[in-house]
């Protein structure tokens, strides 16, 4: 599995998000798994910096059990 640049996972995220709508961390992990991909972090804090960068939004979820993400 090929980890890749900050860079290229934040293109690869933002657009994902940008398909597919809200998405929960594991769902947002299957995606870039298919492609034999991976975050150059944890996916968590990965997408948490992303979050903070005001690139994408992320809500915890009580519903959900866990963080969703969206653009």
């Amino acid at each position: 599995m090929k980890t890749l640049s900050d860079e290229e996972a934040e293109k690869f995220i933002v657009n994902i998000l940008r398909e597919k709508g809200k998405m929960k961390t594991g769902d947002v992990e299957k995606e870039m798994e298919k492609l034999g991909a991976k975050c150059p972090d944890d996916s968590v804090r990965f997408l948490s910096m992303l979050r903070m960068k005001n690139k994408i939004k992320g809500k915890l979820s009580v519903e959900e059990k866990g963080w969703m993400w969206w653009i």
